[in-house]
Order: structure tokens, then C-alpha cells, then sequence
């Protein structure tokens, strides 16, 4: 349905006092910096990643709320990424996105059958009494029911996830084949995400929708994707089907982002791997591989060579020079040592083998709810 292909976006950043003094131009923003991404029909991808990785600034590129700087956007082979005017009218009618904060996304002066007739009414279609109908058919299947309870209401007469439900039906209303859902549940009550999540799934099972899942929290993309793609300062540096990801990570930045993931046994929790430092400026992005500055792996040719993306069958690729031969990553240190080379650091941490072979196994068998 939905393919990147190199996708960059970068924003310009005003010039600091020094810079203007000394006629420098202010390096720009790499928001996003060379993503590949394919998203298919009936199909859950979550984009995993730290806050400022560049996860919302992708979903709204592919919806096209915002500027593309180079690579292409194709929607069933079709290059979308500089289309205009009625072409791109029509394919928002088929890429809808759910914004992360409902409290923002819908206007407070419109009543709950305004602001989901809405898209209708832009996009041109049906006359009064057939919008009346559609908007009554999404409002029903994101799970406002019964419906007239909830036609005439206003934001503020909605809890937090019955705004959601409402924003989902907006984007719903259209009957799109993409849905980017940005964070859709990180402004809700635990009690509550179980609730649209499950709408979620509901509608990819009964239309056969495309779900980018953009989330901050590993063990929910773990829970509703089919694949996972792990994003770290602009780049996609891991992606494979969401089992095989969890169960055996070909990155460092993954495997440890898994390591603080929850386990609800306590018999099963593992040793925490806490990354040291902060994400880079991603307007000064590190020469070589972009995670080195925080990696517990890191050996000379991560400083040098930014890691090209390794296949590794089954769907997976993996953009770090420890995945190179295809082995699975060794554990971290206890301490973060800078090595010469990747031999040496496999020697190294072969010492910590024992060790980590107590290491229960990260993934329940049922992850289903």
C-alpha cells in the first residue's frame, strides 16, 4: 500500500548570535534522514522509537501535513510525494491520521456529529442524509454506542478515550486503506487503551486497513504489530516481524529498549541495560554510526562507517556492523569498554556468556489479550 524510499525531511534552524557574527549558515534539523518502510494491506507496522526520533514527523510526511525534503512516497506504485491540488485531495481520502493528543485535535465550538461529518463534507461527498448515515456508521464502529447518545454532544462532555473513539471516527468516516495513528493511546488511562486498541484491530480485521503504529512504548507495539521498525535519530536501524524482533534483537538500540520493557512476572525480569547520555542534535548528527555515542557495543568502524542496511532473511534488516555475519548480538558489558574491533569485542563479552545464559527468555508465549 504505502512504500518510503528514502524519505528525508529536514527543517531550517535560525542562525544562533555566533553563527550570524561569523556569516555561518545554522545547519538544518535532519528530522527524518533516510527512511525505507513498507506498509501492506491488513497489516500493523509500529514505529518504535525515544521522543524526537522522528517517528510523528514521518507519519505526517506520509500523510503529507508536511514538507519533504528528498526521497519518494508511493502509494500502490504511485509516486505521491509532490502531488498538488485535486490528486492530492483524493489520496488524503484514502491516508488518514489519528493525532496523538484528542484534547487538541478536536474543536471545542463543534458538536460530535459536526466534527466527524466533516471530512465528508471537504472531500465533497453524499448529500445531508447519507453523511448523517456514515457518520452514525463509524461513530458506531469506534464503539460510541449507542449512537444518538452521543450526536449532539461537545468535547467537553466526553471523557478522554470517548474523545479518541471521536477522532478515530473522523478519520474512519472517510473509509481510508492507510491509517497513521499517531500515539493513539498515550494520553489515556490504562482502563481505557484496551478499549481502542481494540478498535483498532477490529477495523484492520473488517476492512483490511494498513496501520502505521507510531509508538514510544515497545511492549504496545509488541502487542498490536505484525512488524516492528525501530527508529533511532531520523533512521530506521531495526525492522522484522514483531515476534522474531523481540525474541532475538540485531541491534544494539533495540535489544536495549527491550531490556526496560515490563514483565509482569517477577521471576522473569532481566538485567536493565540504561543507555548513557542523550540523543545527538539531530542537526549535528555523529559521523559514522549515528547510536555510537551511546552504544555499549561501540568499536572503532562504528565511529567511521555508517552501517548500511543488513538483510537477515525472514523479513529483517538491521542497520549495525555487529549484524554484518548474521549472528545474534553478544550481551552488553557490565561496563561500556571502547574497543578496537568487532573481534575484539566479541571476545570480551564471550566472558560475560555464563552470566547471561541465567538470563530468562524476554517473551511470554501469549501476547494477545
Amino acid at each position: 500500500m504505502i512504500e518510503l524510499r528514502g524519505l528525508r525531511v529536514a527543517f531550517a534552524r535560525r542562525r544562533s548570535f555566533g553563527e550570524v557574527v561569523r556569516g555561518l549558515l545554522a545547519p538544518s534539523v535532519r528530522a527524518v534522514d533516510g527512511v525505507d518502510l513498507e506498509l501492506r494491506r491488513g497489516e500493523i507496522v509500529a514505529l518504535v522509537g525515544e521522543s524526537g526520533s522522528g517517528k510523528t514527523t514521518t507519519g505526517r510526511a506520509i500523510v503529507r501535513l508536511g514538507p519533504i525534503s528528498a526521497g519518494q512516497i508511493l502509494m500502490e506504485g504511485r509516486d505521491v510525494t509532490a502531488i498538488r491540488g485535486v490528486d492530492l485531495r483524493a489520496y488524503r481520502r484514502r491516508v488518514q491520521i489519528i493525532f496523538q493528543d484528542p484534547y487538541e485535535s478536536l474543536d471545542p465550538r463543534r458538536s460530535v456529529t459536526d466534527q466527524v461529518a466533516e471530512p465528508l463534507i471537504v472531500q465533497g461527498i453524499g448529500n445531508r442524509a447519507e453523511r448523517r448515515e456514515r457518520v452514525d456508521r463509524a461513530l458506531e464502529e469506534a464503539g460510541l454506542r449507542p449512537v444518538a447518545l452521543y450526536r449532539d454532544r461537545y468535547p467537553h462532555e466526553l471523557s478522554g478515550g470517548q474523545r479518541q473513539r471521536v477522532a478515530i471516527a473522523s478519520a474512519m468516516v472517510l473509509e481510508p486503506d492507510v491509517l497513521v495513528a499517531d500515539e493513539p493511546v498515550s494520553m489515556l488511562d490504562v482502563s481505557l487503551r484496551s478499549g481502542i486498541l481494540r478498535v483498532m484491530m477490529d477495523l484492520r480485521e473488517q476492512r483490511g486497513i494498513g496501520i502505521l503504529f507510531i509508538t514510544h512504548d515497545l511492549s504496545l507495539a509488541w502487542l498490536i504489530a505484525d512488524r516492528i521498525a525501530v527508529m533511532y535519530l531520523g533512521r530506521i536501524v531495526e525492522v522484522g516481524p514483531a515476534e522474531i524482533l523481540v525474541r532475538d534483537p540485531r541491534h544494539p538500540y533495540t535489544k536495549a529498549l527491550l531490556s526496560v520493557m515490563p514483565s509482569p512476572d517477577p521471576a522473569r525480569r532481566r538485567k536493565r541495560a540504561i543507555l548513557r547520555g542523550e540523543t545527538p542534535d539531530p542537526s549535528l548528527i555523529p559521523a559514522g554510526c549515528r547510536f555510537h555515542t551511546r552504544c555499549p557495543l561501540v568499536f572503532d568502524r562504528c565511529r567511521a562507517e555508517d552501517p548500511p542496511d543488513f538483510e537477515l532473511g525472514e523479513g529483517r534488516r538491521s542497520a549495525c556492523w555487529l549484524a554484518e555475519g548474521g549472528e545474534p548480538l553478544p550481551d552488553f558489558p557490565a561496563e561500556a569498554p571502547r574497543l578496537a574491533s568487532a573481534s575484539a569485542h566479541h571476545a570480551s563479552a564471550k566472558m560475560t556468556a555464563d552470566a547471561a545464559s541465567a538470563e530468562p527468555s524476554l517473551v511470554e508465549p501469549d501476547r494477545r489479550p
